[in-house]
């Protein structure tokens, strides 16, 4: 006769399957990303930088295209709502939907007066501006267009 079965009896295939693969779903838990969204300050911000493109003269350039301050913000708001769920602080904002073309890798550009600059570089005076007006300072530069 044979004794009571374990918990972890081999003549139980299901249940070793399941202590097999039980570090590979903590590790794949542990990887997930944190279904979060920015804090309502850093909302704001990200709001400011988006409206601030939207009413700039700047021309955007992504994938060799140019595109006006319009198109681009709707192009980022777009981004930023994909990306929502990534995206906690402005600089995350900037990070994934300011900096490149997901498509071909390549930066986006911004041009003022024929001189080419990376846009992400601009969108960080923009952070920067807002945050020295939320403390009730003046703006830094507030990037090219002004």
């Amino acid at each position: 006769m044979r004794a009571t079965p374990t918990y972890f009896d081999r003549d139980r295939p299901v249940q070793w399957y399941c202590l097999a693969l039980m570090p590979f779903v903590v590790v794949a838990l542990m990887a997930a990303p944190a279904n979060s969204k920015p804090t309502a300050e850093n909302a704001r911000a990200i709001e400011y930088i988006i409206g601030r493109v939207a009413r700039s003269e700047i021309e955007f350039i992504r994938n060799g295209k140019e595109h006006m301050p319009d198109e681009a913000a709707k192009h980022m708001r777009k981004k930023y709502e994909h990306y929502i769920k990534r995206i906690d602080t402005p600089e995350d904002f900037i990070e994934l939907a300011g900096t490149k073309s997901v498509l071909s890798g390549k930066p986006y550009m911004v041009r003022e007066e024929g001189r080419e600059f990376p846009a992400a570089d601009w969108l960080h005076t923009l952070l920067a501006d807002y945050r020295a007006l939320a403390n009730g300072e003046p703006p830094a530069g507030g990037g090219p267009d002004r």
